[in-house]
Formats: C-alpha cells, structure tokens, sequence
C-alpha cells in the first residue's frame, strides 16, 4: 500500500488524522515553525487569547499557552502517522519541510503532506523505529527543543505531550476501530526513569493532601474518594486535621473512580510508573498539572477543567 492510500484509510479514524496532499496558499511548513520565533509566539499569542476569551480566568499562566500549542502540534503531527501504520502497517514518512500547517484558529489545524513515502512497518517494532528514524528525530525533536528555548518549558513537560499525543492517537484509532486496538500495544512500553519512589508514607501522602486541598474552597474539599492503598492509613487523622471526609472505593473497582482512573492514566503520560518525582521541579509539576487541566474533556462537554471548575463556582455565588 502507498503512503497516499494508507494516509486515505487512517482519514476515517477522526479529524485528527485527516490530512491534505497539497498546502494552501499562507501555510507553514515544519521546517519554519521550527526556525522561526515568530511563527511560534504568533501561534502561542493567538492560544493565549482563546483561553483569555472562555468561562475560565482571563488570569492565565504564561506557561500554559505554549504548552497547549506543543501538544496541538505533537498531536496534529502524530495521529494521521501513527493512524496509517496501525491500519496499514505502514509509515508514512516526509521531510519537515514538506509538512505544512494553516497555523491558524482551533484545533485540529489543517495539515498537508506533500509527496509522502512509504515505509514497511509490519509489527509495533518496526513502527517504533521508523517512528523514531523518520519523525521523532528531524520533526518531533527540533519543535521540542525550539518551544523549550523560547519559552523556557521544562523538556520534561515537552516530552510528556509528546508521549500524550501518541498515546492519544492510538486510543482514539483504538475507539474508531476496535479491531486495530491490539496493534498498538507496545508501541509506547512504559519506562521506569528513576528509582522507587520516596516519600510514599502514610504521613507524607496525609501532609500533601493538607497542604494542597486545603486551598481549595470549602465546597470542594468535603470528601475525596481514595483506592484501598496502604498511603491512606493516615485517613483518620486527615479527617480530625482538615474536616475532609474519606471513602475508599470497592475492591477491584476503579470505575468508581472513573475520572480520577482516566487522570491517572493522562499522568502516567509525563510520569511513567516508578518515576522519580523529586527529579522534578514544583514549576515542573505545575506545568504539567496547568497543561491537563486546560485539555478539553468529552466528560465535561469539551469544556476544560479549568472552565467546569470556574462555572462551578460561579454558580455558587
């Protein structure tokens, strides 16, 4: 199959993974977008002002624009790429200065690749490797590197809406066709970057949890629900300390947890399980913890945390 055709097939996965053979007139190509600053802040500035103009704060975090625009793109790239090897098992490759964007309104962007090849990727390996040889090196990288520098972004952020993205790509693919969601399996093997974690005691969960929800308003922190791990001895306790009520689910029972099961996984994104988190920065966390929650959510509408969260409280007044 050509690239052309496996390209045609991924289309039907979503909107995501549709693509253009030819860009249009005031496109960008990939290789500018990485080269040139102002491309980037022109991009970044108009994502400032969509978040500015919605429900949420016009106060937003100048760290969150660029982030959001990183993620757009590493899933506007990713998702018609890793959509055509998953249905055809075939990847199409491109140079970045063949790969043009309408860097411009709301995502997903219009995206053209012109004259793409084809490259024979038969199990989740070779995707892998082509993957990394044809994309990740010459077009994920270098945009990677450009926003850290320019807008002084931890690359561990960076890095984690890059794994977000793919990860994203081959569940939506999954979702559209059910048969094809074994395919992606090992495409993205969880790594272990650092030692067991530390402070993983009762008493350190129970200070964390005191120190951070107890700068939430009164109405959100009277309970939270909890698995049935060993870090919530303390349980007791934090209910005498701060007032906050704590339910534990069922036994093998995440679905009542569904939404804390899904930010889970999203976090497993940035964090692989194992991780190290003292080689983090608190900006880092923040980051990370700014970029998901102004990430659109089909269980809130498409609305955005940050969004749900501030009509929440507007309706309280």
């Amino acid at each position: 199959m050509s690239a052309e055709e496996a390209l045609a097939a991924a289309a039907a996965l979503g909107a995501y993974s549709a693509v253009d053979p030819l860009p249009s007139p005031g496109w960008v190509s990939w290789t500018r977008l990485i080269e040139d600053p102002a491309v980037l802040d022109q991009r970044v500035t108009e994502v400032e002002r969509m978040l500015a103009a919605g429900p949420a704060s016009p106060s937003v975090d100048p760290r969150v624009a660029p982030s959001i625009v990183h993620l757009g793109l590493m899933a506007r790239l990713l998702s018609p790429i890793l959509g055509a090897a998953l249905v055809a098992w075939v990847l199409p490759t491109c140079p970045p200065g063949r790969v043009h964007l309408r860097l411009a309104g709301s995502n997903p962007l219009a995206l053209a690749l012109t004259g793409p090849e084809a490259v024979a990727a038969p199990d989740p390996d070779a995707v892998a490797d082509a993957l990394a040889a044809h994309w990740l090196s010459p077009a994920v990288g270098p945009l990677t590197d450009a926003v850290c520098e320019r807008f002084g972004l931890s690359r561990h952020v960076l890095t984690g809406n890059t794994a977000s993205a793919a990860a994203g790509a081959l569940r939506v693919a999954g979702t559209a066709r059910p048969e094809l969601a074994g395919r992606g399996y090992g495409l993205a093997p969880p790594v272990k970057n650092g030692p067991a974690l530390s402070g993983y005691g009762a008493k350190s969960v129970r200070e964390a949890i005191e120190s951070t929800m107890t700068n939430l308003p009164a109405q959100l922190r009277r309970s939270i629900t909890w698995d049935r791990g060993k870090e919530m001895a303390q349980h007791a306790t934090l209910k005498i300390d701060t007032g906050i009520q704590v339910f534990f689910a069922d036994p093998h029972s995440p679905w009542q947890r569904g939404t804390n099961e899904n930010t889970n996984g999203l976090l497993r994104q940035y964090f692989p399980k194992g991780t190290e988190l003292t080689r983090w920065s608190r900006a880092d966390l923040d980051a990370v913890a700014a970029t998901l929650n102004s990430r659109p959510r089909k269980a809130l509408g498409w609305r955005t945390p940050a969004e749900a969260l501030e009509q929440h409280l507007r309706s309280l007044q």
